[in-house]
């Protein structure tokens, strides 16, 4: 019985002091209950506060209020650069503006240039946008109208942030983002074969059907994103659908080490600049077709990433797409439904360089190889190539170029010296 008066005598005095402690809380007068109640508040509050200092938005923010259609759908059509379509569009009766439509970014964005240009309110919160360059945080806006084509969205916040990044890369002024959540309440259709995009209604328009083959299921990815299912083998790798991204398969690293590859990864020598960040990468080509529902790709080239699963815009680019959130449905069609043949090597330039006001500055060569082995030096200023003066070329023409050519003629100043030199492209695979 010892033990039993023990425990009981313990817990007579754990209770008296729990009740001492009650009796000082009560104690105290009323405004200083009030002032620690409000302390509390204020500390919990802050938690939920993002990097920004502004109150994260709530995910349903970001699509539309309306969304209105007029007759049964509205069609415009989109400018291809790369594999990427960019669309002229109108925010609160302004424009036309280049957007980049991007089913891989979740809601809408716009530059600082454009918010400042149009006087685009703050809603005094923080908004986080997710992309494949990771999420990005910025403060959050609220645009009246866009207007695409005839379609219009109202009421829809949106993330300002930089973007100069695209702008950059394609050598054009890049207004904003169009991301997935934008559409959220209509049917989106992008036709890369007539570089065209239908938005449509929701109601009163054909549904896609589960049962015809070029239908495939669609499943969430983070907030208002989707993806796919890819078959490669006996494997179903399911891929988020990123109209903005330009390269085709993009797959995880550790997803790639059970795949067939016809050669060891290489790592390429630029990354894939995005306005979410800047995304190392390799790449390889796989010795076996993939399937996209019932469309074949024979040995694709993939891009390997540490995490990102994703298809971009060269394997997107040879279907009409219809994309149906609402049903969770997405259709693949084309004209001619014979194999996609393999791609191309991925060739090269071979050196490193930063660009000046009419220049190029070499600052070096690219792995497993050296400057003097392709005739040129550090500090070596290019002024055009092929004849083409260098300042008139953009990221995605000099890609353009290099796989087009096997041989750059590089006119460059050595030395006050102006000299001619010809630089072999390097095929980095095969």
């Amino acid at each position: 019985m010892l033990p039993h008066k023990t425990l009981l005598g313990d817990n007579l005095l754990f209770t008296k002091r729990a009740h001492l402690h009650y009796e000082v809380f009560t104690g105290l007068r009323w405004w200083a209950q009030i002032t620690l109640w409000l302390f509390m508040v204020v500390i919990l509050h802050g938690c939920q506060l993002n990097s920004t200092g502004r109150k994260p938005a709530s995910k349903n923010w970001i699509t539309p209020k309306v969304t209105a259609i007029p007759e049964q759908s509205s069609a415009l059509s989109f400018e291809m650069l790369g594999n990427i379509p960019f669309v002229q569009i109108y925010v609160n009766d302004r424009g036309p503006f280049l957007f980049v439509l991007d089913t891989g970014t979740t809601g809408l964005v716009i530059s600082p240039q454009l918010r400042n240009d149009l006087d685009i309110p703050y809603s005094g919160r923080g908004i986080n946008i997710q992309s494949p360059g990771g999420v990005v945080s910025g403060p959050m806006g609220f645009v009246r109208s866009i207007r695409i084509g005839q379609a219009e969205f109202q009421h829809i916040h949106c993330c300002v942030t930089d973007i100069s990044a695209i702008s950059k890369l394609y050598g054009r002024e890049i207004s904003g983002v169009l991301g997935l959540a934008v559409f959220a309440q209509c049917r989106l259709t992008i036709d890369y074969p007539a570089c065209k995009i239908v938005l449509e209604r929701d109601k009163g328009t054909q549904p896609l059907f589960e049962e015809d083959p070029s239908v495939l299921h669609l499943r969430p990815v983070g907030t208002k994103l989707v993806s796919l299912p890819l078959k490669i083998n006996d494997k179903i790798l399911w891929l988020m659908l990123d109209s903005g991204q330009d390269h085709g398969l993009m797959i995880p690293e550790k997803a790639s080490e059970s795949l067939p590859l016809a050669y060891p990864p290489v790592r390429i020598p630029t990354a894939s600049r995005t306005y979410g960040g800047i995304v190392s990468q390799k790449q390889a080509r796989l010795k076996t077709s993939v399937f996209l529902g019932e469309n074949e790709f024979v040995d694709p080239m993939v891009t390997i990433l540490p995490s990102s699963s994703l298809i971009g815009g060269k394997f997107l680019r040879h279907f009409v797409i219809t994309i149906d959130q609402k049903n969770m449905l997405i259709r693949f069609t084309r004209e001619m439904n014979t194999p996609i043949p393999p791609p191309p090597s991925f060739r090269h330039h071979g050196f490193f360089f930063t660009r000046q006001d009419k220049e190029w500055l070499i600052t070096g060569a690219i792995p497993d190889s050296s400057l003097e082995c392709i005739g040129l030096k550090n500090g070596d200023c290019i002024e055009t190539i092929n004849s083409q003066p260098v300042s008139d070329i953009t990221d995605s023409e000099l890609s353009d170029i290099v796989y087009n050519k096997d041989l750059l003629t590089l006119e460059i100043i050595r030395e006050d010296a102006q000299v001619s030199v010809d630089v072999p492209v390097s095929i980095l695979v095969p």
